[in-house]
């Protein structure tokens, strides 16, 4: 693995602002979105012992059909008033599948002309396999489509192993569906252990689980964690361990046949610095490159900003796997970083690293994964 930290203090004064053409989400820059995140009501059939009060009730109101559609429609003006052709709805609540009118609430949205569209909604996923089927065919036209589907064991404390089985086969469902999901592990103290276990559990599954500190919402945590408990949340706060090629292999199918490619995979921090997840990085990217021969390389990478005392701290990380069985040219490592003995001008590259430019442009598709 080459790495390369930045150290340094980086004060106000000495940030290149001359080089800055854009500061903000990717996503926002880069289109013409408009973002909705729109709370369809507090409404929530779960009593969770640690939810915020404010975030939760027993008491059915709803918003009629009517205002939730002439809202859509406001937000359809606005946009068109800054010129704006994606419109992006990210639905909380509560638990915003409860409310009567919202998948009606999303065939409006789907229906929409002249809007490219987007939908996320953040959910304990408590509705049956029949009513995430119709979900799923509503959702079926747009490109981008995701859920956060939020892990609450006790809801499920009659029959715990059933209840984790049967939100794992519903998470699962919907990735089989094309929606992009996260599992949110809220992690209570006096139940970490077996928080764990629920997060391992969903990997067996081939599920991403994030483990989540206890919050209030504006993000100060607010439970007491022993050390051990705080280690693991910050080392280890996200699942899977990369025990399977399927993110390379989707990568892989985004890039020519007839040329060589580069796949970019962003990594979390502690798969670098834990040994164990390190070694099956390297034996699940061997795995891979022995089913292909037109991927000449893996890059990845970790892109880790901290602010410390005031100050802060960018790493970087790289690791660089050449496939050996390449059918363009073997011999070859394909690496495109090196240490550099002069500090590189600022172009957005890593102090102390320049880029290899020895093969053709042309000749190369490279592949970038968050």
């Amino acid at each position: 693995m080459r790495q390369t930290h930045l150290d340094d203090r980086i004060m106000p004064q000495e940030i290149p602002w001359d080089h800055i053409v854009a500061v903000g989400k990717r996503t926002m820059i880069h289109r013409a979105l408009f973002a909705v995140a729109w709370n369809l009501g507090r409404y929530c059939n779960y009593s969770c012992s640690y939810c915020w009060p404010h975030a939760h009730s027993t008491i059915k109101s709803f918003r009629r059909f009517s205002e939730l559609t002439r809202t859509i429609d406001e937000i359809k003006t606005h946009a068109r008033g800054f010129a704006l052709d994606w419109l992006h709805f990210s639905f909380s609540g509560g638990e915003p599948t409860l409310n009567p009118h919202f998948l009606d609430l999303l065939r409006y949205i789907v229906d929409l002309p002249d809007f490219s569209k987007s939908i996320h909604i953040t959910s304990n996923i408590s509705p049956g396999t029949r009513w995430w089927t119709q979900f799923c065919r509503l959702l079926d036209a747009l490109p981008t489509k995701s859920i956060t589907a939020s892990w609450h064991p006790e809801a499920g404390s009659r029959d715990p192993k059933g209840h984790r089985a049967r939100f794992a086969e519903k998470v699962s469902l919907l990735q089989s569906q094309g929606l992009h999901n996260e599992i949110n592990v809220i992690m209570v103290p006096q139940h970490f252990d077996s928080l764990i276990a629920d997060a391992e559990f969903f990997q067996s599954y081939g599920l991403r689980a994030t483990l989540k500190p206890l919050t209030v919402d504006d993000g100060r945590v607010i439970a007491e964690y022993t050390a051990e408990q705080s280690a693991v949340l910050r080392h280890r706060h996200s699942y899977p361990a990369p025990t399977s090629s399927d993110p390379v292999s989707k990568a892989r199918k985004q890039l020519p046949k007839d040329r060589p490619g580069i796949i970019f995979v962003k990594v979390q921090p502690h798969w670098f610095t834990d040994p164990e997840i390190y070694s099956m990085l390297g034996d699940v990217t061997r795995h891979f490159f022995r089913n292909t021969r037109r991927i000449i390389s893996v890059k990845y990478f970790v892109n880790q900003f901290d602010y410390l005392d005031d100050a802060i701290l960018h790493t970087h990380r790289y690791r660089e796997m050449s496939n050996p069985q390449n059918c363009f040219d073997p011999a070859r490592t394909w690496q495109l970083f090196k240490p550099g003995d002069q500090q590189s001008m600022w172009n957005g590259m890593p102090s102390k690293w320049v880029r290899l430019v020895n093969f053709e442009p042309r000749g190369t598709a490279l592949s970038g994964m968050a």
